[in-house]
């Protein structure tokens, strides 16, 4: 089948972006976060689309109107993708029918905007019962629940729970169980649905679903288990590790620097999990020493992260060289271009077949042995030995790229 390219924005970055905003929500469990600490995790908040890191705090006086910008900005990130997308198609820039192109939009950005629209939807509903018998919200405890403002908000929230937390999990895992049989075979549904699952084998075709239910656990957890603080934190450690050694077992994406970047976010994720308890447990004589150790963790993580986004980048770039000297060859015509092409088809088969049938074979010797026999076969034949240093060069290029390209096929 033809090469399909996974897009202009390598998927670790948006790998890492839900991480961070795993960080943000973390930020507001019910640790006691040190000064310093909290200025760290507080610049997270802007992956998780803060209202409070986006728009002036003394507009945002009440708390009516913070609750329902929480619900609005996320909505405002999907309308400027949107449009960017509509702007592409219109202009030719981008392939497929305008509806082609918001299902597009949809499932690109849906995952992305989830924990912060779930959680935003789900505040209304954090209520504490006091001394006193009355209910009163969490997030701002001038709020009645049950009462006044609470009235007021709750068809918003109903709307954003019906929508956003239930809806978009739901959508997604429908969408790809009725179109399971075309998600790797058909153009059309490729190119409609393809930013949602093209890094996902396909036995595994469901696990954008999986990991947004990790995303709902996390939620769920931080606003209604937040007064007992150790059972708090052994859900958030359950929750993370299960799902990291999940990924670490299952293997589910076609590449494995994308299965090996998330293990490492959820192992960073720990890290962060423990220093908030560790906050909770000692004395304020280990306050530095902890933050010291927080910092440690955040800046480790985001190293980690900047290193697989580079070689994700780098893997995009090498693949872009690698399909227009193809097509450049092509243009020129003569027997070298078919040749280039058949080597290309035949590692992307073999990669697509063995990551989905026999995920424990080493792919990449598998390669190099296909590889090397392709281009002895071609020197017999005397294709493609008057450019041996060109296919050489292709030759290592396919080498490199195999470990940090994450094409999908037909």
């Amino acid at each position: 089948g033809k090469l399909r390219s996974r897009g202009r924005v390598p998927p670790s970055l948006g790998q890492v972006v839900k991480a961070m905003q795993i960080v943000a929500l973390f930020a507001t469990a019910n640790f006691n976060w040190s000064r310093g600490a909290r200025g760290v995790m507080d610049g997270f908040a802007v992956f998780a689309f803060e209202p409070s890191v986006l728009v002036s705090r003394c507009s945002l006086a009440s708390f009516e109107s913070r609750f329902l910008t929480s619900l609005a900005v996320p909505l405002v990130f999907v309308a400027l993708v949107a449009v960017w997308h509509v702007a592409l198609s219109l202009g030719g820039l981008a392939a497929g029918s305008l509806a082609s192109t918001m299902s597009k939009t949809f499932f690109l950005v849906a995952p992305l905007v989830y924990l912060p629209m779930a959680r935003a939807a789900l505040s209304l509903f954090d209520c504490t019962r006091l001394s006193d018998g009355t209910l009163y919200l969490d997030a701002d405890m001038s709020v009645v629940c049950g009462r006044g403002v609470w009235l007021r908000l709750l068809p918003a929230a109903l709307a954003g729970l019906l929508s956003y937390t239930i809806g978009i999990p739901l959508i997604i895992l429908l969408t790809l169980r009725k179109n399971r049989a075309l998600l790797y075979s058909d153009a059309a549904t490729f190119q409609a649905y393809g930013s949602l699952y093209k890094l996902i084998r396909r036995r595994l075709y469901f696990w954008p679903a999986v990991m947004l239910l990790r995303q709902l656990l996390l939620t769920l957890a931080v606003l209604f288990i937040s007064r007992a603080v150790p059972v708090l934190l052994a859900a958030l450690l359950l929750v993370v590790l299960a799902f990291g050694l999940m990924q670490n077992a299952l293997r589910p994406c076609w590449f494995d620097m994308h299965n090996k970047l998330e293990v490492a976010l959820a192992i960073h994720l720990a890290a962060v999990l423990l220093c908030g308890f560790a906050f909770r447990q000692d004395s304020a004589r280990a306050e530095a020493t902890i933050t010291a150790l927080l910092y440690l963790a955040i800046v480790s993580m985001a190293v980690v992260s900047v290193a697989f986004i580079v070689a994700d980048t780098r893997g995009l770039i090498l693949e872009r060289r690698r399909r227009a000297a193809l097509k450049a060859a092509e243009d020129e015509g003569g027997s070298v271009p078919a040749t280039l092409a058949f080597r290309n088809e035949a590692l992307e088969y073999l990669r697509r077949q063995l990551h989905d049938r026999a995920p424990d074979i080493d792919v990449h010797e598998l390669e190099d042995a296909l590889l090397d026999s392709l281009d002895s076969h071609d020197c017999l034949d005397g294709v493609a030995c008057a450019n041996s240093s060109d296919v050489g060069n292709d030759h290592e290029l396919d080498r490199v790229n195999g470990g940090a390209s994450a094409s999908s096929a037909e």
